[in-house]
């Protein structure tokens, strides 16, 4: 097939060919989980493999997709978490009628935007859940007579979000498929669906994108600078979703302001550390522990890179940096200094400590990387 089809699908080259295969072989499974990152652009792949289902005629692939990107009726049956509408009734396959006028225009409002833009994440207060009146529409959508269309596709993304109920109702889609449709589940949590309903499924896994593909997508989809991008790519861990929240808390100012708390704390400067850190939290909002720590780990990673002579430095502009730190603390543990950060990391994620406590044994951990050194080098400041 020719690329034009995957026009704007970044990435997921695995995933295109294996939909492909299922369209030449005629072997289309009735339901298919997505499982990666929601910021991944999965719920545009799942649009386009609709747009190849219907496209496709007799096990030949269409050169180019002719098709508009809707994420609507009647190619593609759209759910996603909603809000619930006072007095709401779980038997209705209405799941818009309890709610108000403005909330039903605000949603209508995000559906343009994911129109205009595939890669958008629907933003809606208080929708945290997929509720069972939307499972239960899809009855609604498939009684509709679309005999003119070779395929519809029912897209259910961020899947996860959907309790027992609603997965239950949804099995009995699953236990009897209707012919000619397809069920297209996304999620960053496959274990959170029900083993029956991933048992009638095909389970495709999608892997982070690249640098190259976040910095394509938020500067010709998101129209952000390239000064903007390259500065929070390195912190994406490859994810648009992620890269477009750090653009949003300032990276500039979490990496320049980090450097100075990563001086004082390396150093030992416990008391100093803690209140540049209280500045920064007072600047960047209380996401500004965890960027700080994302900020160390890259830190302490690029100066290994560069002990080792390697030119693929995540931060550059650090490079002088790294220069003196290596070359003043050659026997430094870099990857127990990793190793240690990282699992902080998964306690603060995990909730199991909190902010005061995370943000002391981090100092820690940064003083004890080279308290054993000082006294040799006789050096009270070390970056």
């Amino acid at each position: 097939m020719s690329n034009k089809f995957w026009n704007g699908v970044r990435g997921h080259e695995a995933a295109k060919h294996l939909f492909e295969t299922l369209v030449l072989n005629n072997k289309i499974p009735s339901g298919i989980i997505l499982i990666g990152d929601h910021g991944n652009g999965s719920d545009y792949l799942a649009l386009k493999f609709s747009h190849l289902l219907q496209l496709s005629k007799s096990g030949i692939l269409p050169e180019r997709d002719t098709l508009p990107i809707r994420f609507e009726e009647p190619f593609i049956k759209y759910i996603f978490p909603l809000m619930s509408g006072a007095g709401e009734d779980s038997k209705s396959d209405n799941p818009f009628s309890k709610l108000p006028k403005d909330t039903i225009d605000n949603i209508k409002s995000e559906i343009d935007l994911k129109n205009k833009n595939p890669y958008y994440q629907i933003d809606l207060p208080k929708a945290n859940v997929i509720k069972i009146n939307s499972i239960r529409s899809i009855r609604t959508y498939l009684s509709i007579n679309y005999d003119d269309l070779p395929y519809r596709t029912v897209l259910i993304s961020r899947a996860e979000e959907m309790g027992d109920e609603p997965q239950n109702a949804l099995l009995k889609s699953l236990e009897e498929p209707p012919e000619k449709v397809v069920f297209l589940l996304t999620t960053s949590n496959v274990s959170s669906l029900l083993p029956t309903i991933r048992s009638r499924c095909w389970e495709v896994k999608l892997p982070q994108l690249n640098d190259e593909d976040i910095y394509s997508i938020l500067t010709e989809e998101f129209c952000h600078s390239p000064e903007e991008v390259n500065a929070v790519i390195p912190f994406a861990e490859g994810s648009v979703s992620e890269a477009l929240h750090l653009i949003e808390s300032d990276m500039n100012l979490i990496t320049e302001k980090g450097m100075e708390i990563l001086t004082h704390a390396t150093a030992g400067n416990m008391s100093t550390a803690s209140e540049k850190m209280d500045e920064l939290t007072k600047e960047a909002g209380e996401q500004s522990l965890p960027l700080f720590i994302r900020f160390v780990l890259s830190w302490f990673k690029d100066a290994f890179r560069y002990k080792n002579e390697d030119c693929k430095l995540v931060m550059p502009q650090y490079k002088e940096r790294y220069e003196k730190f290596v070359t003043r603390f050659p026997d430094v543990d870099f990857n127990g200094v990793v190793y240690k950060i990282e699992t902080l990391n998964k306690v603060m994620n995990d909730s199991y400590m909190n902010r005061s406590g995370i943000q002391y044994r981090l100092f820690f951990e940064l003083a004890s990387v080279i308290n054993p050194l000082i006294k040799q080098y006789t050096k009270n400041k070390v970056l």
